[in-house]
């Protein structure tokens, strides 16, 4: 995703892991609370608050955070937790 930020292709990247993603919400090991989905639900909620994205983009996020029955409010940043630690 950080790749697909920098080379500018948010516009395949986000709704291609988005549509894996949403697979998560079926799965046995890998829910929202697993570290490696979690992180990327946090990149998602700083894209979607501060890069300059499409409508259609920043919907392909709130859909995955409605299917994944997570609130998009409720979920920090990646950039503010990065903050904390340092």
């Amino acid at each position: 995703m950080i790749e697909a930020y920098e080379q500018g292709r948010l516009l395949v990247a986000i709704p291609f892991v988005s549509k894996v993603l949403e697979q998560s919400a079926k799965s046995k090991v890998f829910k929202p609370k697993n570290p490696w989905i979690a992180t990327l639900l946090k990149l998602f909620v700083e894209l979607f608050q501060s890069a300059d994205l499409r409508l259609n983009l920043k919907f392909e996020i709130e859909l995955l955070f409605k299917n994944l029955k997570i609130e998009l409010k409720d979920m920090q940043p990646s950039s503010k937790e990065e903050k904390k630690e340092n």
